[in-house]
C-alpha cells in the first residue's frame, strides 16, 4: 500500500504541473469575460436611460453565454482528454522510455494502471471544486457591479445558458446525478487506457481492437439511454429502470476494462 501511495503521489504530482496552470488560465478567461460583460452592459444601461428606452434584464447567462467563458470551460475537460493519452504515451517515447523503469517497479502492475486514473479522479474534484469557487466569487462580484433592478439572479444550477450540456456536467443536481455522470466519465477513461494497451500489446491490429473497444463503450451506454424511444411497449421501461441500467453497465464496464488491462499488463505488455 505504501508503495502505491508513493506512486500515485508521483502520478498525481507529474499531472498537476498541467493541470494547476490550465485552471490559472481557465479562471483568467472567466474573469476577462466577466468584466468585459459587465463594462459592454454598464455602457449599454448608461445609453438607455439617456435615450429613455426600455431595457433589457441582465443575467449570468449573459456573462456565460458569452464567447469567451465557454472557451474557458472547454480548456480544463480538453486538458484531461489529451493528458489521458499523454500519461501513457510519454512513457514509452520519453527519452529515457520510462516504462521500463515502472514495469520493473517491484509491485502489481495494475497499481500503475489505477495509480493513473486515481490520479484523473483526484484532479477532476479539484477541478470541479475550484470552478464551483470560481462561480461563487463571479456571483458576488456580478452583484456587487450592476444595480439590482436590473438583472435576473440566478442559482448555481442554472448559472449556465439552458441550452449547454456544460450546466448539467459541472453542478449535478443530485448526489446520484453526480455519481452517475463522472462514474460514466470514469469508465470512459477506462475503457481508454484498455483501448491504449491493446496498441501497445498488438501494435495495428491491437489500435483497431481498442478503437472498437472503445467505441462500443460509448454505443452500449446510448443505446441503453434510448431504449424508452425504440422499445415497442416503452410504457414497460420507466426512466428510472434506464438510470439504474445505465448504473450497472457502468460498473460492468469498469470491471471489464480492468480485467482486460489485466491480461495486457501481465501477459502481454513489453518494453
Amino acid at each position: 500500500m505504501i508503495k502505491f501511495i508513493r506512486l500515485l503521489e508521483f502520478e498525481l504530482g507529474r499531472f498537476l504541473r498541467f493541470l494547476i496552470p490550465a485552471i490559472v488560465l481557465s479562471a483568467v478567461i472567466q474573469f476577462i469575460a466577466l468584466f468585459d460583460t459587465i463594462t459592454n452592459y454598464n455602457a449599454y444601461l448608461k445609453e438607455s436611460l439617456e435615450s429613455n428606452v426600455p431595457m433589457q434584464q441582465f443575467s449570468m447567462h449573459d456573462v456565460t453565454g458569452s464567447g469567451l467563458f465557454p472557451v474557458a470551460i472547454l480548456i480544463v475537460p480538453l486538458l484531461f482528454v489529451f493528458y489521458s493519452l499523454f500519461t501513457w504515451y510519454r512513457e514509452w517515447l520519453g527519452k529515457n522510455t520510462f516504462i521500463y523503469r515502472l514495469l520493473m517497479l517491484p509491485i502489481n502492475r495494475m497499481s500503475i494502471f489505477f495509480s493513473k486514473a486515481i490520479t484523473f479522479l483526484i484532479g477532476g474534484l479539484l477541478a470541479f471544486l475550484t470552478q464551483f469557487g470560481l462561480y461563487a466569487i463571479i456571483f458576488v462580484i456580478f452583484e456587487n457591479a450592476i444595480q439590482p433592478e436590473y438583472f435576473t439572479a440566478l442559482n448555481i444550477h442554472n448559472v449556465q445558458p439552458p441550452y449547454e450540456m456544460i450546466q448539467l456536467t459541472l453542478f449535478p443536481t443530485t448526489s446520484f446525478e453526480f455519481l452517475h455522470i463522472y462514474g460514466f466519465a470514469f469508465a470512459a477513461l477506462l475503457a481508454l487506457f484498455t483501448a491504449i494497451l491493446m496498441e501497445r500489446s498488438f501494435s495495428v491490429k491491437g489500435a483497431i481492437g481498442g478503437i472498437i473497444y472503445f467505441i462500443a463503450y460509448f454505443v452500449g451506454y446510448f443505446y441503453i439511454s434510448a431504449l424508452n424511444s425504440i422499445d415497442s411497449m416503452p410504457w414497460i421501461i420507466k426512466p428510472s429502470h434506464i438510470f439504474l441500467m445505465q448504473g450497472a453497465y457502468i460498473l460492468l464496464m469498469m470491471v471489464i476494462s480492468a480485467l482486460i488491462s489485466h491480461l495486457l499488463l501481465k501477459n502481454k505488455v513489453r518494453v
